[in-house]
């Protein structure tokens, strides 16, 4: 539901851009303000990118690893592995779930909304898988060398 909403508004009605069999391949993208990781080799756009993230309902009450853990998901689409529907690793979503249950998404905790990790990842049409291979999992060396996050208006 959480972020669901906003690819189905955002992702679904811009063209397809899985890579594997698809549409569009993975290329270098300049002038990603989110997702930057991903700018040497991603499927997504800059102005997806843009839309995606200036639709997004605030979390408020989250805590910085919420806040990094929740763009790192909400980025699975400039992932040059991943299709339209992500496979996330379920310790992800676990994390996740774990960083972020006290926010409150339009009023209400993230932990009344879904019981666990799994039932969010669920609930944002995510495939979820145990193990650590072939699954989108996160990666916090990407927030090593700035606060990005913390200074943007995202949450």
């Amino acid at each position: 539901r959480l972020i669901l909403e906003v690819f189905r508004r955002v992702i679904n009605e811009q063209p397809p851009f899985v890579t594997q069999g698809g549409n569009r391949y993975s290329g270098v993208e300049y002038g990603l303000v989110n997702c930057s990781w991903y700018a040497s080799d991603c499927c997504c756009k800059r102005t997806e990118v843009t839309a995606v993230f200036s639709s997004i309902y605030p979390l408020y009450g989250a805590s910085q690893d919420c806040k990094n853990q929740m763009n790192y998901l909400m980025c699975y689409f400039c992932d040059p592995f991943q299709h339209r529907k992500a496979t996330v690793c379920a310790d992800f979503c676990r994390m996740v779930y774990l960083n972020c249950k006290d926010a409150k998404f339009e009023g209400t905790r993230i932990g009344e909304i879904y019981r666990n990790g799994s039932a969010f990842c669920e609930a944002q049409n995510f495939d979820i898988i145990e193990g650590k291979s072939k699954c989108f999992n996160f990666d916090p060396t990407v927030f090593d060398h700035a606060a990005l996050i913390e200074s943007s208006s995202l949450y």
